[in-house]
């Protein structure tokens, strides 16, 4: 029966070295772990690159928690919560006389132009609405009528008479 020279077993040397591989790779893993990165280098870098992409903008503030007051006065996880149904109206069946408009076409300016699923719509500034507002086909905008939204401009109405007001008019006078 022939007999082998060698045992399958691990030779105590090869076992002493695979423990100090352990010990040494974990002893490393600690101090990785315990030591302190020095990371000023990079925070001096990324806030002078900061300072020079924005220098007249202020750091963004939330707003007070008194703007979502209706928000909190409603938690999310409340038996009694139900969604909100707006109330309908009643609509008058006689439509009143849109009153004259003071605004003349030179102070409607188109500031921009939004096509999504449920129609187009356009946001125009005028002395009313200095912020803008938005309008849709058909709508009235300061007592112009929208006839027609278009990818850079919109046709209004009035009395009768249309004009067309476009995106960046300034730049094209």
């Amino acid at each position: 029966m022939p007999t082998h020279a060698h045992s399958h077993g691990w030779s105590p040397v090869t076992v002493l070295a695979l423990l100090a591989l352990v010990a040494a790779a974990a002893y490393l893993d600690w101090r990785l772990w315990t030591s302190p990165i020095d990371v000023t280098a990079e925070a001096e870098t990324a806030l002078h690159a900061r300072s020079e992409q924005a220098p007249s903008q202020p750091d963004f503030a939330p707003p007070p928690f008194t703007d979502f007051r209706d928000t909190l006065l409603r938690p999310l996880f409340n038996a009694t919560r139900r969604p909100y149904i707006a109330k309908k109206t009643q609509l008058p069946k006689e439509k009143a006389a849109a009153p004259e408009p003071q605004i003349t076409l030179d102070q409607l300016h188109l500031m921009g132009v939004v096509s999504r699923l449920d129609g187009k719509r356009i946001l125009v500034r005028s002395p009313g609405a200095p912020q803008g507002a938005w309008h849709g086909e058909g709508a009235s905008a300061e007592g112009w009528t929208v006839l027609e939204i278009k990818s850079d401009s919109a046709i209004i109405q009035l009395r009768g008479e249309r004009h067309e007001i476009t995106l960046y008019q300034a730049l094209r006078e």
